[in-house]
């Protein structure tokens, strides 16, 4: 971004690599281009680190990001929840781009989980923790538990 702000995929990345418990992470849309924060989440996956993954329409999500979200959830059965947000009706989606990590920092930005997001657009985001981290990870929880989500995993 320019004037001293990390990218934000390193930013992401340094987050979810300091992970010690639980990432919690709501997407858009996922694309080719954001390897290096699925290959942290999988690391993370690997030592035992709880993740909550929910998604807007993954029927609708390009080939490679169904295969990628197959696979870790293959992999990763004890550690992953993938969740599915199909919405009301045809227009209504889940537009949020939110990344909590152990409940104690969390990043709100506009990017999505593609090269586009992470390499070319001019995104932005805001790293937050404490109590405001826990409070963001709590709306993730009653997003999971409301009838427009699903669990796939």
């Amino acid at each position: 971004m320019g004037g001293g702000a990390p990218a934000l995929e390193r930013t992401l990345s340094d987050l979810i690599a300091g992970a010690r418990r639980e990432i919690l992470l709501t997407a858009y849309s996922v694309t080719p281009g954001s390897e290096r924060i699925w290959e942290e989440i999988e690391r993370a996956l690997a030592t035992g680190i709880r993740a909550t993954i929910v998604v807007n329409r993954i029927a609708e999500q390009c080939d490679e990001a169904r295969h990628l979200l197959d696979r870790l959830s293959r992999s990763s059965p004890e550690t992953l929840a993938l969740h599915d947000f199909r919405g009301e009706d045809d227009a209504s989606g889940l537009h949020a781009k939110v990344l909590v990590v152990d409940r104690r920092s969390a990043l709100v930005g506009s990017a999505n989980l593609s090269h586009r997001g992470m390499v070319t657009a001019h995104e932005m985001a805001m790293v937050v923790s404490g109590p405001a981290a826990d409070g963001i990870a709590d709306r993730i929880d009653a997003l999971v538990r409301s009838p427009l989500v699903s669990r796939v995993c």
